[in-house]
């Protein structure tokens, strides 16, 4: 006889899932969240456990769940079938749906909390994998700093801060030609700020054209046969001194030099200063004061 009441026992604890019982089901989990927790974990499993435990605390209407899954597969269920249908509302054209009941409002807050919850965690997953890394590279290089000499350790770091913070720079090739765009800012800031004097247009020094004066102070001086200036300009011997007793002539400016020589300005003054020196360095001695 105990055998059938036990049974019996057993039919009468069977809980078929109404409307009432899905809503309820759906409030609980909509105030719980299990979805904070990772997927599987142990602590999503104790929040299912205890979504059980609140429902069988209920007397009306009475429910019988004595398991984790018993509460969580019929959250998963409803929740396929709520998407099923938004999908296929989606695709239906010329009606007009009905309003949402509370069920169906309780299983757009459990697809948003769920949404919300899995992007919470993929960022902390994230942010959690940087700090391994952080921390991981911070102990190679302690474990490198302890088996490397000074001077090695300070080699590594500069290159490790040339490759991080100097951007490689890229070699122009000849067969690539600018653009007017970035010619005129390099034409406008490399563009000579001297005065043009057109020296062209004058004819080139000619020794006829000297003083026998002048030929005697090359010949006294022991002038040499050429000057040559640092950016590489060249001049004779007799055409430097010539410039530099043209200079030294009262009054007198560099571009007036220009219609006798027939050089630009730059050059008389780079030519001055050398032979100038030239002479201070050769016939110093026959200054007197």
């Amino acid at each position: 006889m105990a055998a059938p009441s036990t049974s019996s026992e057993a039919c009468n604890s069977v809980m078929f899932w109404t409307h009432d019982y899905e809503a309820i089901l759906c409030r609980e989990v909509v105030n719980v969240n299990p979805y904070t927790t990772k997927k599987g974990s142990t602590q999503r499993s104790r929040m299912w456990g205890k979504i059980a435990d609140t429902l069988n605390k209920c007397t009306v209407p009475k429910f019988t769940v004595d398991k984790r899954l018993q509460v969580r597969d019929p959250v998963g269920i409803l929740v396929y079938k709520h998407k099923k249908k938004l999908l296929e509302q989606e695709k239906a054209t010329g009606i007009t749906p009905d309003e949402p009941t509370e069920l169906e409002n309780l299983l757009d807050m459990i697809i948003a909390l769920e949404e919300s919850g899995e992007a919470e965690l993929q960022e902390t997953q994230r942010t959690a994998s940087k700090k391994r890394q952080y921390v991981r590279s911070k102990a190679e290089d302690v474990r490198l700093k302890a088996m490397e000499k000074l001077s090695e350790t300070k080699k590594r770091g500069s290159s490790a801060d040339e490759s991080n913070d100097k951007p490689k720079r890229q070699r122009r090739s000849g067969d690539k030609v600018i653009d007017y765009e970035e010619f005129v800012p390099l034409y406008n800031a490399y563009q000579s700020k001297n005065a043009a004097y057109p020296y062209w247009e004058n004819k080139d020094f000619c020794l006829n054209s000297l003083s026998s004066d002048e030929c005697f102070a090359q010949k006294a001086l022991q002038v040499p046969r050429r000057f040559r200036c640092a950016q590489g300009t060249v001049c004779s011997g007799l055409e430097g001194l010539c410039i530099l007793l043209e200079r030294l002539a009262y009054p007198c400016k560099l571009y007036d030099m220009v219609y006798r020589f027939a050089r630009p300005v730059p050059d008389f003054c780079t030519l001055h200063n050398v032979v100038l020196d030239w002479v201070f360095d050769n016939h110093c001695h026959r200054l007197t004061f």
